[in-house]
């Protein structure tokens, strides 16, 4: 069995996020298991969400999920693989 911990997640958000959504947002990615073991890329490509999926990805951290936000799905992708090169393990992909 494969134990798949690197996460890309792409989101295509309209308008602004409420408080609220973001708490939502960060609850259930704990509720389908997501923890400290994932390393979760996110991809917001609006730029009028973009500061609250990084509030997002704050929230997150503090409840021990790890990760980063970023602009493409290209750079997310280079840096999930940067840090598995950086763990010494080799890279695999699901599409």
């Amino acid at each position: 069995a494969h134990r798949l911990y690197d996460i890309l997640l792409v989101l295509k958000l309209e308008g602004r996020l409420s408080t609220f959504e973001i708490d939502d947002m960060v609850t259930k990615h704990r509720e389908v298991g997501f923890d400290s073991r994932h390393t979760i890329a996110v991809v917001d490509e609006n730029p009028e969400s973009r500061p609250d999926t990084r509030f997002a990805g704050d929230v997150g951290t503090v409840r021990g999920l790890g990760g980063a936000v970023f602009e493409s799905e290209e750079e997310a992708i280079r840096w999930l693989l940067e840090r598995r090169k950086d763990e010494g393990s080799s890279p695999m992909a699901l599409r």
